[in-house]
């Protein structure tokens, strides 16, 4: 077991550290001069009473289900005087411990197992609710916008003023070589000077 902690190490100090693993029951809450000074430890405050056995991914006291890290820098549990006991029953000869007590001190340890950790979640149906909720909100902000927001169209959209347009723009000879954008419904016309041009292109290319 080790203590990943570098602040931990350094208010702690090597004498603590020394007194952890010497001790086989652990240090105590009351009389250790090791757990009155990681009580003064930033981290100690947050994690409470919660066993510290190893560096974890990044040498902080978190707890963390991962699979690149399964072994989290403390324990998922904090320590009371049942889960005291059972581990000093522990120590002892395991064949003794009942089914419930194995898994009391697995979860004391973990949060899940590695199936439970493996197994699908039903986080997609949050996701996808959160996206339908959004395209229905969208959808009635467009129905909003474009009922009461905007103004009715000005006659030069309907069909045929368009139609009329494209035809005047012919009559222009205007975009000769990019050509003109023909609304639906209109017959496709060509300026004169534009058609005795492709003639000549057309007999050039022939010849």
């Amino acid at each position: 077991m080790l203590i990943g902690s570098k602040p931990i190490l350094r208010q702690c100090g090597l004498r603590g550290l020394l007194h952890r693993f010497a001790s086989p029951q652990g240090p105590s809450r009351r009389n250790s001069n090791y757990e009155a000074r990681c009580d003064d430890d930033p981290h100690r405050r947050i994690i409470g009473n919660r066993e510290i056995v190893c560096h974890g991914m990044n040498g902080n006291p978190t707890y963390i289900d991962s699979w690149d890290y399964p072994f989290p820098a403390i324990r998922y549990r904090e320590c009371t005087p049942e889960l005291m006991a059972l581990r000093e029953k522990e120590r002892g000869d395991w064949r003794k411990l009942t089914i419930g007590e194995k898994k009391c001190l697995y979860r004391a340890s973990f949060r899940q197992t590695f199936s439970e950790l493996q197994a699908p979640n039903s986080d997609w149906k949050c996701i996808i609710g959160v996206v339908l909720m959004g395209i229905s909100l969208s959808l009635w902000i467009h129905l909003f916008i474009h009922h009461k927001v905007y103004v009715k169209w000005p006659e030069s959209f309907s069909t045929e003023n368009r139609i009329a347009q494209y035809y005047r723009q012919v009559d222009l000879n205007m975009q000769p070589f990019s050509g003109i954008y023909r609304p639906p419904g209109a017959e496709l016309r060509i300026h004169a000077k534009n058609k005795s041009m492709l003639k000549k292109a057309h007999e050039d290319e022939t010849n």
